[in-house]
This record gives structure tokens, C-alpha cells and sequence, in this order.
């Protein structure tokens, strides 16, 4: 992989009448065109070939950015992974309740979640280097109004600004491993809103008689309340997904055509481009702390990846067996994986 990278710094510049910016802005574009012309077949195709592997390599990351010995990060690092585990426990509960669980515990269940930022925030202030994040009491009052007055849409907000995660990772790892890439990638993530505009433009449906859209059964918009739902089944509605915008007038196609889009960018940068920026070949483990630590921790970081490897295929099989349903319990146990981003995002800022 180290070689790969090599390779691909010498021969981007190379490129000539194809600047690293260019062909960024080229990728992005044709993944926001697929996503716009044909939304549910890349819902499909990006969920079932992405959704393993992702959370494996994303796995494998997070691991080499863990200290072999936590020290004076353990009070970070169980505060962490216990707000991770109670967090995910509460959601799964919430989900499967469904219909019946009142909006106000999804109020709680936001509440507990910026509770829990808020502290890893707090002692993420008290390591070196330090931080005055001060500022943030505002922000952070206000996304907690928000999650009273409008619970379901705060879920749907977290659904699309989660995707964004990976590349705050991947703009982070640029700036100190890649910088001659940084710049060009910057320039490309300029293109992304554009490319939302367009894809809402595309995905623009007439409304008729009583304001709803044309939504014929073989259409995309015909479609969306079904096999179109592109994010984790919800604890307030049945499902704070994309199809939870299904109803308003035009907008289906389009929301789901933008999860879709930025759900790809996610895959792409967690599977692609961040092992190209850090140089990790995956099966390598001298870069992960922890299984540096005896013989019996690499064997046990290895006996997790390998497992890892086997829910990868598991989950394959799965998609191939019954689509919709490995669907729908992946997204309701993969908000494990949204969660756990947030401490070792905020640990390297």
C-alpha cells in the first residue's frame, strides 16, 4: 500500500492536461450523475457492495489511532465507548418499538447524545494540545432545542450529516500525511454542493391536482416508501430515512438521490482513499497500538478483523438472499458505527 502511494504521488502531477483537482471533480460528478439518473439502483449497488468493507476498513482505522495504554485517556476512552454502547443499546430499543415509542424518547435519546459529545468535548479540552471549544455552548443549545421541537427531523439532519464524517477523517489525514493532495481535495469537496443543486434539479417532479407529484408504480418516486429507503429504520415514524421525505410534494426522488450520493462519498473515502492517504496495508498490524502490545493482543486484534472479514461476506450473502430486510436490521445496528466516529473525530482535532 506504502509503494501504492508512492506510485500515485509521482504519477498525479504527471497527468498534465489533468490536474489532481480535475480528476477528483470528474469522479465526484459521474457518482452524482449515476445517483441522480438512477437513485434506487444505486441505493442497491452502493448498500450491498459498500456496506461491509466500509465498516471493516473503517474498523481497522480506528484501531491504529487507539493507544496500545490509554493512561491519562482512559477516563476519554470509557467515556467513549460507553456512551457508544448505551447509545446503540437505547436505539435498537427505540427501533424496535417502532410506531409505538412516544416522540419524546427520541427527544431523550438526542438529548443524551449531545450530553455525551459534551463531555467528550470537555475532556478532550484537558489534553495536549489544548482546545477552547467555548464556542460551542451556542451550537450546542441550539441543535438541543432543536431535538425537542422537531425530534424526527433532528434524526433526519444526523442521517445525512453522518456521511460527512468520513471526510473530515479523510481532510485530517490529508493535511499532515498527503499535503500535496490536500488542496485538490479541498477544491473537489467545493463541487459537492453544486452537485446537490443538480441533483435536486434532475429529480425535480411537476406536482398536479392536489399539489402531489407525479408518481407513476415504475417510477423511482413510485418506488421510494419501499425499496428506496437508503438509512436506518427509525424509532419515531418506522423509519427516519429518506422515505420519511417521501410525502412531501416532489421531494422523494431527490432526497434519496442525495443520501445516496453522499452514502457513496462515505464508502468511497473509508475504503479508497483513506488507507491510500495513511499508507496501511490492512493486514499489517505494526501501525495498530494495541497489537503491539504482547502476542496475546495481536492475536486477539487479528482474531477481530478476521471476524470482521467473515460478517463482510456474512452481510453479502445476506443483501443477495433478501435485500430489504438485511437492509433494514444492517442500518438499525450500524448506528454502532455512526456513534463510535465522534470520540476518535473530536480526539484528533
Amino acid at each position: 500500500m506504502a509503494r501504492l502511494s508512492a506510485t500515485l504521488d509521482e504519477a498525479v502531477p504527471a497527468l498534465g492536461a489533468w490536474p489532481p483537482h480535475a480528476i477528483g471533480a470528474l469522479v465526484v460528478a459521474l457518482i452524482a450523475f449515476a445517483c441522480a439518473i438512477a437513485p434506487v439502483g444505486m441505493a442497491v449497488t452502493v448498500v450491498a457492495l459498500g456496506a461491509g468493507p466500509h465498516n471493516w476498513c473503517e474498523a481497522r482505522y480506528l484501531l491504529s489511532r487507539m493507544p496500545g495504554r490509554w493512561g491519562p485517556l482512559r477516563q476519554y476512552f470509557v467515556t467513549g465507548i460507553g456512551g457508544v454502547v448505551a447509545l446503540t443499546a437505547a436505539y435498537i430499543a427505540l427501533t424496535w418499538a417502532g410506531s409505538n415509542a412516544d416522540v419524546a424518547w427520541l427527544a431523550l435519546w438526542h438529548t443524551a447524545l449531545i450530553g455525551w459529545i459534551a463531555v467528550l468535548v470537555m475532556l478532550r479540552q484537558q489534553q495536549p494540545p489544548r482546545r477552547d471549544w467555548l464556542w460551542l455552548v451556542p451550537p450546542g443549545l441550539l441543535c438541543l432545542a432543536t431535538a425537542w421541537a422537531q425530534p424526527v427531523w433532528t434524526s433526519v439532519a444526523l442521517m445525512f450529516l453522518h456521511p460527512l464524517l468520513a471526510l473530515a477523517f479523510l481532510d485530517r489525514e490529508l493535511s499532515i500525511r498527503r499535503t500535496p493532495w490536500h488542496g485538490a481535495y479541498r477544491a473537489t469537496l467545493l463541487l459537492v454542493p453544486i452537485l446537490i443543486v443538480g441533483i435536486w434539479a434532475i429529480n425535480r417532479q411537476p406536482a398536479i391536482g392536489n399539489g402531489q407529484p407525479v408518481a407513476p408504480a415504475n417510477t423511482i418516486a413510485g418506488r421510494v416508501g419501499t425499496i428506496g429507503r437508503a438509512g436506518p429504520a427509525g424509532p419515531a415514524d418506522g423509519g427516519w430515512d429518506a422515505a420519511t421525505l417521501a410525502g412531501v410534494p416532489g421531494t422523494g426522488p431527490a432526497v434519496l438521490a442525495t443520501h445516496v450520493f453522499l452514502e457513496s462519498l462515505h464508502y468511497i473515502a473509508w475504503i479508497v482513499a483513506i488507507p491510500l492517504a495513511t499508507g496501511a496495508v490492512p493486514w499489517r498490524l505494526r501501525r495498530v497500538p494495541l497489537a503491539a502490545r504482547s502476542v496475546q493482543w495481536r492475536r486477539l486484534v487479528t482474531l477481530v478483523l478476521a471476524a470482521g472479514l467473515g460478517l463482510v461476506v456474512t452481510l453479502w450473502i445476506a443483501f443477495a438472499i433478501d435485500y430489504e430486510l438485511t437492509r433494514q436490521i444492517y442500518f438499525t445496528l450500524a448506528i454502532a458505527h455512526v456513534l463510535v466516529e465522534v470520540p476518535f473525530l473530536i480526539r484528533l482535532l
